[in-house]
């Protein structure tokens, strides 16, 4: 069945061929041009990190907006309740209606999350944070990481 999903995306995503006749009235073939997605349902994948939702964002709490979702610098109008995507990389499947896009679909990708209840946290040292029953377990934390304390940031 999953042979079934891979070929039926790929159809939908790949860029169509473009046909038409030369001067001189010879075939030509251009490839490059929109896939079926997008020549027929005016629809888009984009690709990026939710830096903010309706509920808050991870950088500029000004940036947050009641009816969007923000994936990198691109806003969606977001109907679907997406806010559980914050600071996830994700596609987006987006749709041009009426002069607005709509995330339609969101699917994540290549995310670590980590969720850690308060009362295990042992210590935290700089980008080093100590947890477990015993204090035993350490995460190792990158210079620009992201954090949601109690759906703020």
């Amino acid at each position: 069945m999953r042979d079934a999903y891979v070929l039926i995306y790929n159809i939908l995503i790949t860029p169509t061929f473009e046909t038409g006749f030369g001067d001189d009235g010879s075939l030509t073939v251009a490839y490059g041009g929109k896939s079926i997605l997008e020549n027929y349902y005016d629809m888009y994948i984009y690709e990026g990190i939710v830096t903010a939702t309706k509920v808050t964002n991870l950088y500029d709490e000004s940036d947050t907006q009641r009816d969007k979702i923000k994936v990198g610098n691109q806003e969606f109008y977001d109907e679907k309740n997406l806010h559980e995507y914050l600071g996830y990389n994700v596609y987006v499947l987006c749709r041009r209606y009426e002069g607005k896009v709509y995330a339609e679909f969101v699917c994540p990708f290549d995310t670590n999350v980590i969720t850690l209840d308060n009362y295990d946290i042992e210590d935290v040292d700089g980008n080093i944070i100590t947890y477990g029953e015993f204090g035993d377990e350490k995460l190792h934390l990158s210079q620009n990481f992201s954090y949601v304390l109690n759906g703020k940031t």
